[in-house]
């Protein structure tokens, strides 16, 4: 994939639980934003037998 354009209002890094509720609540906001990853979205969870709530 490749990002054609230069300039957002919000960067975030990383695609973890915290990197996607930054960009559902930017979407929500129409705030102009990238998210990053360089693995699965998800981060560690999607790693893991069991996750507390």
């Amino acid at each position: 994939m490749t990002i054609e354009k230069s300039h957002y209002e919000l960067i975030i890094l990383g695609a973890g639980p915290a990197g996607l509720t930054a960009g559902l609540y930017a979407s929500r906001a129409r705030i102009d934003h990238v998210l990053i990853e360089k693995g699965a979205p998800g981060g560690q969870v999607l790693t893991t037998d069991w996750v507390d709530n």
